[in-house]
C-alpha cells in the first residue's frame, strides 16, 4: 500500500504529528533533480498502541447465580494493537489464560472477585510491555433454592461484638436463622470450608466467614483478622 500525503509534497520533512493508528503504511518520496525524477525506497511505519480500557461481560460489577449454572465470562480492551493476551484473576490469583473463562456449572467455590488482565508488548522485540487491568467482578453462586421468596437471610453472629473482629480475642462466630439447627454449612473466602453441622466455633484461622441453613439463604460475611498492622491505642487513666 502506498500512502499519499497531500499537502506535503514540497517539504523535505514529513511530520506525522499527533500520530494516529491509521497513519501505520508505506511511505516514499519524489525529488525532483535537475531534469530527472528520482523515487526513495520505501519506509514502513508501523504504530503501536498500547492496551486500555480492560472490561470483562457480563458488564455488572456484581452477578448472582445457582449453583449448577453455566458462567462463562468475556474479556475485551477497547485498544490495543494485537497480539494481546489475557490473563484470569481470582481473588487475586492466576487461574486461566484467554480471553474467555469458561467455569462451567459453577459452585460455591466459584464465589469471589474476578479480573482479568490484558497485555502486549510493543517496541523491537517487544521489550516494552503494557498491561490493562479490567474492574472487578464479584460473583456470587447460591446454592440452588436460597433464592425462593420469603426465604430467611441466616445471621452470623460475633463475639466479642466489637469490629474489627481479631484472632487474639478468641473470636467466636455462631450461625444463627429459621433453617434446621445443627445442618449449618459454612464457608471461608467464598469456598466451601465445613459441613461439620456445629453452630458455633471458635476462629483459629484469619479470613472471611459466611454460613448457611436448609431453607436459608447464606448469611453476610464477616472477616477476621490476625491483627497484622493494627494500631492499639494506649490506655487514658484519667
Amino acid at each position: 500500500m502506498r500512502r499519499i500525503w497531500k499537502g506535503s509534497s514540497r517539504g523535505t520533512e514529513l511530520s506525522l504529528s499527533p500520530l494516529q493508528l491509521h497513519y501505520s503504511s508505506r511511505y516514499r518520496c519524489k525529488a525532483l533533480m535537475r531534469f530527472s525524477l528520482s523515487l526513495s525506497i520505501a519506509v514502513i511505519v508501523t504504530v503501536h498502541v498500547p492496551v486500555a480500557n480492560a472490561t470483562i461481560n457480563p458488564g455488572s460489577l456484581s452477578h448472582q447465580v445457582h449453583t449448577g449454572d453455566p458462567v462463562t465470562l468475556h474479556c475485551s480492551v477497547q485498544v490495543g494493537s494485537a497480539p494481546v493476551t489475557f490473563t484470569w484473576l481470582h481473588n487475586g490469583q492466576e487461574v486461566a489464560w484467554g480471553p474467555l473463562l469458561e467455569l462451567g456449572d459453577v459452585d460455591v467455590g466459584h464465589s469471589g472477585t474476578y479480573q482479568c488482565v490484558a497485555t502486549n508488548q510493543l517496541g523491537q522485540d517487544g521489550h516494552c510491555m503494557f498491561q490493562a487491568l479490567s474492574p472487578k467482578l464479584a460473583l456470587e453462586v447460591t446454592p440452588q433454592g436460597h433464592w425462593n421468596r420469603g426465604a430467611q437471610t441466616t445471621q452470623l453472629l460475633v463475639e466479642p461484638p466489637w469490629t474489627p473482629a481479631v484472632l487474639w480475642d478468641r473470636v467466636t462466630l455462631t450461625c444463627q436463622g429459621l433453617g434446621t439447627a445443627g445442618a449449618t454449612t459454612w464457608y471461608k473466602d467464598g469456598e466451601h470450608w465445613r459441613n461439620e453441622f456445629r453452630d458455633k466455633f471458635v476462629v483459629t484461622e484469619r479470613g472471611t466467614y459466611r454460613c448457611d441453613r436448609p431453607g436459608t439463604t447464606l448469611s453476610p460475611p464477616v472477616r477476621v483478622l490476625n491483627g497484622e498492622g493494627l494500631w492499639v491505642s494506649p490506655t487514658c487513666n484519667l
